[in-house]
């Protein structure tokens, strides 16, 4: 069964400086993942503390991954502790396949950058569908 982060610790804000899908793109580069993602000494820190505020019975945080609500590519807030939780860690990570889906629908023109983090920060579960 999929988690979702609890209902009084989400979603957090869209950051203002979201990617934008190719279509929308000017002359400046979007920022990615890679360059805007907080470091692991504030998330691991981040997901110790979310762990025992969510009252997970499993409190060893190698079996969580410190992930956003609304993924760094849908322009989620990248440090903002609203939009970051600690989730059940999955190999493969069921979560990275509705972002992706969600991410092409936008890059496509056939889903809003709004709808798209409305989706997926209301019910991560069925954001794609």
């Amino acid at each position: 069964m999929a988690s979702c982060p609890t209902p009084r610790a989400r979603p957090g804000p869209p950051t203002r400086t979201s990617p934008r899908p190719p279509s929308a793109r000017r002359s400046a580069a979007p920022a990615t993942p890679a360059t805007i993602r907080p470091p692991a000494s504030y998330t691991n820190a981040l997901k110790r503390q979310q762990i025992v505020a969510y009252g997970y019975p499993d409190t060893d945080p190698r079996g969580y991954e410190e992930d956003h609500l609304i993924a760094l590519e849908l322009g989620g807030a990248p440090s903002d502790q609203r939009n970051l939780w600690p989730e059940p860690a999955h190999l493969p990570n069921p979560k990275d396949k509705v972002e992706n889906v969600l991410r092409q629908r936008v890059c496509a023109g056939s889903l809003t950058l709004a709808e798209a983090q409305q989706r997926i920060a209301t019910d991560w579960t069925t954001a794609a569908r």
